[in-house]
């Protein structure tokens, strides 16, 4: 990303912002990259537009002489529409240059093609912030993303819509390796082809288009130098107030004396061969600002279409165009003959811009001075923790850190602080050299070095600065980690701006002049608070099997009970001294007690670092046998028992002299928890180290060494084969305790001439292999030995006696054949004498009377009650409801799990279930014999009947019987939920009594003539389903609408599934014709097994609904009409005169069979009407 710079700060080129106001300074130049190093800056790179696509174009024309520029595209690839090529040398023969810094820049004229109507993209399928990329080696392309835009003149139309973009590709570049150069191939940079008028006038500006790859890199054969590179656009004309634009950098010092030697490097677009008057300029030492000019890049006509490197046509690449038409990109080394324009000890430079006749683009420009500084990169830190550091709580250890000013420039005002973290605390600083001083503030807990200003010159020698540090004992920190790095803070005499350097752990590579900058991270093993009494406790009483003599409590000491160890010390033959001096590997000879063997035969030796091969006898040897003086013969107690061993060790020797610091490897081939199979017999490593300290080295001050296992080690004891009274430092502790935990030993006192005594170690019995790293100056050495534990196993069952409460599995307990002193009552449930820690001393033995016992063994003794058998018998019915529908059927079954638990003290054999109920005869149990407390299963399936389902649950009992050491039958009768209760399991089965009634009636049509008449019938049939899962007695019908009460089914009771019919007869009524049907239902009521009532409103065709049964009546509705006309002689003549009347009589006959009403008549001739 870019740093905006606005201060001026030693060792950063800052861009002080002297542009003059005006619009054509499109994005100010901010520093993209600065930094101090030993190297350089170099860059290639290619133009995208040119007179023919794959050829180069050499001749003298400008891009704006031109219409029909086109892409260049060289790779043949249908994903790409433009693409170039450029070669990356070597940048040193060196083989140490480290590519430090890589970024891509491509720009271009990408003004919109317009046409009547509208514009389009120059290429709508590709952002123009894009760009393709195919680096050494590699046959395909990689896509990028610019990570800023510089400047996009389409955004807001500006004269040929120029654009660049830039890409930091380091990581990329730095994944290959030494295989960074080669050819870099660059596609897709999106631009304008044919020419380019630019916006709002007939100028033709020309098409053009380029990329730049800047590499900036170290190699420690070439000065220091302060690197910087500024990005931004500007475009310079020769327009008022658009040229003239400077570019100042400051907060570097150049070197005080002798030549001042500086590298340019810059990219620009739309510089042109043929038009001149475009420059850039440097203010020289004397205030005025000169042309600058390489060879082929003139001070009148500086951007001149060209990719040039130190005054060269760069021609490594494809095409290789002398002429760029409009694209320029370049380094040069700036001619400051006699100091002229960059003088000494001088801390700014500034860059003139300017044009009088031709306009150019600008991008890119940076600048790489030799400067003055002091440098205490890389400030290497160790500690005396080894190359994977860990502690243990409460353990000291040093650190140390080295100083040396590798600048050129000497360094004031040196100190360096260190701020501890919680849990570490600070001891002493030791052996400081002459001129350093410390100083601790426990209020800020920090350790400050004061450095006097002669010890760090530039021609200073190197020096160390050591303190100690000390864990806090606190196993809250077991398990964390902290940091330690030194913050080191000074100035230089010539260049006196302050700098902060952070220690490092390595340098950056082999190649690096610069360290790692990372903290020395040390762990506190979270083994730290272990105690050695930890992990099993057999038998609950809190104090842990390996710290417990009555392992199971039974009143017999494991060691009675058969448990006992030896140990094994072996010393280095001849042969294994020879091989590790001549091959580096040697066999140590080492056989255990026991069956086993080690792969080898003992213990490979293998050498990891520091390993100098002899080729014989006289050639000073790394490795010897040492006899320490005057104890030749000694005794250590191991586990119990004492060791005898012969002192001698295989000793450390310094080749060449004073050398001792290198690492091994110690290889057991199996680590000891794998080395046997078999529970009876176990396997610990150990390893001895005695004879740090001595006189060697006396004059010097006496010898310190240190060695680091990369596995924690616990400690045996220790032997004074030396008769000092001394032994080492073990993790902070001295002398070192029994069964403390650690991983460092050292010389006690250090720098001591008196040699410090053997401690013994037993090794973390899950590593196979581990490494030792011996540090310091200290003759010294070690032997090896094996400790062998075996253990008895009477009944074979992979439990050892001493674990095992009943060791000849005959059913009664040891702590009762064992015959002690003690009440019946005193057992506990584990059917031993004690299972808390109250009831055991410190050695974890009961302190019930009588115990511990002998060594009594274990035989069959039933004198005791409690050696009876007893068992008890769980039974649980679960109903399967198969079908899912939450009912019990007829077929459906009960699953029945039996539980027999072995409730006495003595083994039960043969155990089988009984339970006639259900069917179950001699069910036997997945575990037999049972031995106290042990349980085991069986399961049995039973088939629902329909009396299961009418009683609504299964209920019974099963019988469990098994034998007892004696033969005897062992019984109980079982239980639901309790072994001491002999209740029924009942099983409930979920039922649901439901019945269902159709009605269906049929109209009796008696006298044949198809309608209903009064009188006539309807035939009412029922039937009743039972549609439940219980039995239904006593069904009855009621049908209040046609008169029935009370009518029974020729069938009663009904089973699930079953049906029973009725019928009954209706009178049909006037009203029934009348109504032209019959709509009724009737209701049908039963007992469940219960007594419950079921019942069922009728449906006509379902079981399912409640519809009423309408039975549909055929009728004929029918009338007869006579009409009769009597004339009314009125005046008696015998004759109709006008006005006489007729009187007319009208009868209606209800011909049909059903009521009809409303009757009218209508007579339109004489007037009648309703």
């Amino acid at each position: 990303m870019k740093l905006k710079i606005t201060l001026s700060l030693l060792g950063l080129f800052v861009f002080s912002g002297i542009f003059t106001a005006n619009a054509q300074l499109k994005n100010q130049f901010d520093v993209r990259f600065s930094e101090t190093l030993r190297g350089n800056f170099t860059t290639i790179g290619n133009n995208m537009l040119s007179r023919d696509s794959k050829g180069a174009y050499n001749g003298p024309n400008d891009n704006q002489d031109y219409d029909n520029e086109v892409y260049v595209d060289i790779d043949s690839d249908a994903t790409t529409f433009n693409s170039s090529s450029a070669d990356l040398a070597l940048l040193s023969s060196n083989s140490c240059t480290v590519v430090k810094k890589v970024y891509l820049y491509w720009t271009a004229g990408d003004k919109e093609i317009e046409y009547r109507g509208g514009t389009s993209d120059n290429q709508p399928n590709w952002n123009y912030n894009n760009v393709k990329l195919k680096l050494p080696g590699q046959s395909n392309y990689t896509t990028y993303t610019a990570d800023e835009v510089l400047y996009r003149g389409r955004d807001e139309h500006f004269s040929y819509d120029p654009y660049a973009c830039v890409k930091d590709i380091t990581a990329a570049v730095q994944a290959l390796g030494s295989n960074y150069s080669g050819t870099y191939t660059v596609a897709n940079v999106e631009a304008k082809e044919g020419t380019i008028i630019a916006h709002g006038s007939n100028t033709r500006i020309g098409s053009s288009a380029g990329w730049q790859i800047v590499v900036v890199y170290e190699d420690v054969d070439l000065p220091a130098r302060n690197i910087t590179l500024f990005d931004g656009f500007a475009n310079v004309t020769s327009s008022s107030g658009q040229n003239n634009y400077d570019i100042a950098i400051d907060g570097f010092r150049t070197v005080p004396s002798g030549a001042v030697n500086a590298d340019v490097i810059f990219g620009a677009l739309e510089g042109d061969r043929g038009l001149t008057g475009d420059r850039l300029q440097v203010r020289t030492a004397s205030g005025n600002y000169s042309n600058i000019s390489t060879p082929l890049r003139p001070s009148d006509n500086f951007f001149n279409s060209r990719i040039t490197r130190y005054g060269q046509d760069v021609l490594d690449r494809t095409p290789a165009s002398t002429n760029t038409l409009g694209f320029d990109a370049g380094v040069f080394t700036l001619n400051n003959s006699g100091n002229s324009i960059l003088k000494n000890n001088q801390t700014r430079a500034v860059f003139r811009l300017t044009s009088n006749q031709e306009f150019y683009s600008l991008y890119l420009l940076g600048l790489a001075v030799e400067v003055y500084e002091p440098e205490l990169d890389p400030l290497l830190l160790t500690t005396s923790l080894g190359d994977a550091p860990t502690v243990f709580t409460n353990q000291e250890f040093g650190v140390s850190f080295e100083v040396k000013n590798t600048g050129n420039d000497d360094v004031r005002d040196l100190n360096l602080q260190y701020e501890l973290p919680a849990g570490v605390q600070y001891l002493s600083a030791d052996n400081l050299p002459s001129g350093v001083t410390s100083n601790y503030n426990s209020g800020n807990r920090t350790v400050t070095f004061s450095v006097v200003d002669n010890l760090v010159k530039d021609t200073s020698d190197k020096f160390s600065i050591g303190f100690r540090l000390k864990v806090a004992d606190d196993c809250a920190f077991a398990g964390s980690s902290f940091n330690i790095q030194v913050k080191a803070n000074y100035r230089g005499v010539l260049n006196s701006n302050t700098k902060n350097t952070l220690s490092s752990t390595s340098v950056g590579d082999s190649c690096s002049l610069s360290g790692n900058h990372l903290p020395v991270v040390v762990t506190v093993d979270p083994r730290s608070c272990e105690e050695y009494c930890s992990g099993l406790d057999t038998d609950n009483d809190g104090i842990p099997d390996n710290c417990d003599d009555d392992d199971d409590n039974d009143g017999i000491l494991d060691a009675d009970e058969g448990n006992a160890s030896t140990a094994v010390l072996a010393n280095p033959s001849q042969q294994t001294v020879d091989d590790l001096n001549r091959k580096g590997v040697g066999v140590f000879p080492l056989q255990p007690n026991g069956s086993k063997s080690l792969p080898s035969g003992g213990v490979t030796l293998s050498m990891v670092e520091g390993f100098k091969p002899t080729t014989s006898s006289r050639d000073e040897q790394q490795w010897r046998i040492y006899q320490p003086p005057p104890v030749s013969n000694s005794t250590i107690n191991i586990n119990g028992g004492d060791v005898e061993f012969a002192t001698k060790y295989l000793d450390l020797r310094g080749v060449p002299r004073g050398a001792y610091e290198r690492k091994i490897k110690i290889d057991y081939g199996v680590a000891a928890q794998d080395l046997s199979n078999d529970p009876t017999e176990e396997y610990t490593y150990i390893i001895g180290i005695a004879g740090l300290g001595g006189y060697e080295y006396q004059s010097q001050g006496g010898e310190f060494g240190v060695d680091i296992s990369s596995v924690p080690l616990r400690v045996i004891g220790n032997v004074d084969v030396y008769a000092t009274g001394l032994y080492s430092d073990f993790s902070g502790q001295n002398p070192p305790e029994k069964n403390q935990i650690g991983n460092t030993i050292s010389t006690s006192p250090p720098y001591s001439t008196r040699s410090n005594g053997y401690t013994f170690f037993y090794v973390s019995r899950d590593a196979a292999s581990f490494e030792m790293e011996f540090k310091g100056r200290d003759p010294h050495g070690f032997i090896f030995g094996v400790l062998t534990e075996t253990y008895r196993d009477t009944d074979g069952d992979g439990m050892v006696d001493s674990k095992d409460t009943d060791s000849d599995n005959d059913g009664c307990y040891d702590a009762i054949e064992a015959a002690g002193s003690f009440n019946e009552n005193d057992l506990t449930t584990d059917f031993n004498l004690a299972n808390t820690p109250a009831g055991v001393d410190a050695d974890g033995v009961p302190t019930i009377a009588g115990s511990p016992q002998e060594n009594t063994p274990a035989v069959l003794d039933k004198n005791s009650s409690n050696c009876g058998g007893r068992i008890g018998l769980i039974k649980i019915g679960t109903f399967n409801d198969e079908n899912g529908d939450k009912l019990a059927q007829v077929g459906e079954t009960i699953i029945y799990e039996f539980t027999v638990t072995n409730m006495g003290n003595v083994r039960i054999t043969g155990t089988v279930i009984d339970d006639a109920r259900i069917g179950v005869s001699g069910l036997t149990l997945d575990t037999d014999p049972l031995a106290p407390g042990a349980s085991g299963l069986a399961s049995a399936e039973y088939t629902i009947t329909q009396e299961d389902i009418d009683a609504g649950f299964v209920s019974n009992s099963a019988l469990a019987t098994g034998k007892d050491p004696e033969g005897e039958d062992v019984t109980d009768t079982s239980d639901d939920n309790s072994n001491l209760e002999d209740d029924d399991t009942v099983t409930e089965l979920p039922y649901e009594g439901a019945i269902g009634l159709i009605k269906t009636g049929v109209f009796n049509d008696e006298n044949t003539d198809t309608f209903a008449q009064v009188g006539e019938t309807i035939t009412y049939s029922f039937k009743v389903t039972n549609t439940g899962d219980v039995t239904i007695s006593g069904t009855v019908i009621e049908d209040a609408r046609i008169g029935v009460s009370g009518l029974t089914l020729d069938t009663d009771p009904l089973a699930p599934g079953a049906s029973g019919l009725a019928s009954a007869e209706y009178t049909i009524t006037q009203e029934d014709i009348d109504a032209g049907f019959v709509s009724n239902s009737a209701l049908a009521t039963g007992k469940d097994p219960e007594g419950e009532d079921v019942t069922d409103t009728s449906d006509d065709n379902s079981n399912l609904e409640d519809d009423d049964t309408v039975t549909e009546l055929p009728y004929e509705g029918a009338i007869g009409l006579i009409k009769t006309g009597v004339f009314n002689d009125e005046n008696t003549d015998t004759f109709a005169q006008v006005g006489e009347t007729i009187t007319y009589s009208f009868k209606v006959t209800n011909t049909g069979d059903v009521t009809i009403s409303g009757t009218v008549i209508e007579d339109a001739r004489i007037g009648v009407s309703g």
